[in-house]
């Protein structure tokens, strides 16, 4: 039934012809929420987010469902929708607004074949594109906390299929470097009898604050101490944190940064004069050693970009006896580093793991138990001081 992507489209095309649009239903919400905006970027970014904030997404596919959009005024009355049904009320609110906005299908990640197949299931996902000074935008509004202008990594460098009237334009959504994802956690520390106490800044960036949003405002509100507690310290009950500081949780843009001050408890072993220091209370990917059995690869769902980085100042009197050896592993998939580094009275250890297309394929695993071993031997490795 379907010899090439034309054929393809023109059903789909078929399916979006039976659409009657109602914008007078939505018309006084649309007025409310662009009333102060002034560019038009205000006014797209207002009314994205006003979709992502108020349209439970939720996927619900039965018969031509899944495939047909739901009706934009259905969407806006029952606050919830499929990924179709939510670009299609993202498309109407922004035409009614006066914009040139259009349903879109794509391919996730997850889909491991492209528009070359002529098949109905080449297209798992549906967003809405909105061109503006010959610019477009991919507009995903299941992805509650991506801010405008972002994309998230499930939809990057993937093709997709814009509507045009009785043609469609090909395009790709454009992917990201890794810098947009980060997450950084930087501590300054000093030495209290067995613990190391100090402040502990975190920021994230990209794909890791995205994440942070979603599992912060799904978690009940009476659970959210515990929660941020349990993000802080990575799960290590040995951490202690206190007087946490947010930002604007709503605000999409940016990074987010928050900080806290920080116990980090049996952190220090003390024999006679010399003092072994665990300078990294994470050990991020520590037991990631992958089995033999496992077939399929490891997909995180982000570009991984994790940084650490702690600042001990040696008290008066102690000298630096011994500093563990850099550690460098680099592989096409995935790199660590570990350094150290003295100057003055401060000694900064520095940790960055970074697997940059987010995924472990299964070539890889071999090479990755490898490095896995080599990292959990480097972070057994103790810095020591003496007095």
């Amino acid at each position: 039934l379907l010899t090439s992507i034309n054929d393809l489209y023109s059903w789909y095309n078929t399916l979006i012809k039976q659409l009657k649009p109602k914008p007078a239903i939505f018309q006084t919400v649309l007025t409310q929420i662009t009333k102060d905006k002034k560019t038009d970027e205000e006014k797209i970014k207002a009314i994205y987010y006003w979709v992502q904030d108020n349209i439970r997404y939720i996927a619900f596919e039965d018969g031509v469902a899944a495939f047909k959009p739901d009706e934009a005024q259905d969407v806006f009355d029952k606050r919830y929708g499929d990924c179709k049904g939510m670009a299609n009320l993202t498309r109407e609110m922004l035409r009614a607004a006066g914009y040139d906005a259009r349903l879109t299908w794509i391919g996730t990640r997850r889909i491991m074949y492209d528009q070359t197949v002529p098949s109905i299931a080449i297209y798992n996902h549906m967003i809405c594109t909105v061109i503006l000074n010959g610019k477009k935008y991919y507009l995903d509004a299941t992805e509650k906390y991506m801010p405008f202008g972002e994309n998230a990594l499930r939809i990057q460098d993937r093709p997709v299929m814009i509507e045009d009237g009785n043609q469609f334009i090909q395009d790709k959504v454009t992917g990201s470097d890794l810098s947009r994802d980060v997450d950084f956690r930087e501590i300054n520390v000093s030495l209290n009898g067995e613990t190391l106490e100090g402040k502990y800044a975190v920021t994230l960036k990209g794909e890791a604050k995205k994440n942070f949003l979603y599992s912060y405002h799904y978690t009940k509100t009476d659970k959210r101490k515990e929660f941020m507690e349990n993000f802080i310290s990575s799960g290590n009950d040995k951490i202690k944190t206190t007087d946490i500081k947010l930002p604007d949780l709503e605000e999409r843009s940016g990074s987010l940064d928050m900080t806290s001050s920080a116990v980090f408890k049996s952190a220090v072993s003390s024999f006679n004069k010399e003092h072994y220091i665990d300078i990294d209370p994470f050990k991020t990917f520590r037991d990631w050693e992958i089995k033999d059995t496992r077939q399929g690869d490891i997909d995180f769902g982000e570009k991984i970009n994790r940084k650490l980085s702690v600042t001990l100042t040696v008290p008066k009197g102690y000298t630096v006896s011994d500093v563990p050896e850099n550690v460098q592993i680099t592989d096409p998939a995935f790199s660590f580093s570990l350094a150290y580094k003295v100057t003055g009275d401060k000694i900064v250890y520095t940790r960055e793991i970074i697997i940059p297309d987010g995924v472990i394929r299964k070539k890889s695993f071999e090479s990755w138990n490898a490095a896995v071993s080599k990292l959990k031997k480097a972070y057994e490795s103790q810095l020591v001081l003496k007095n």
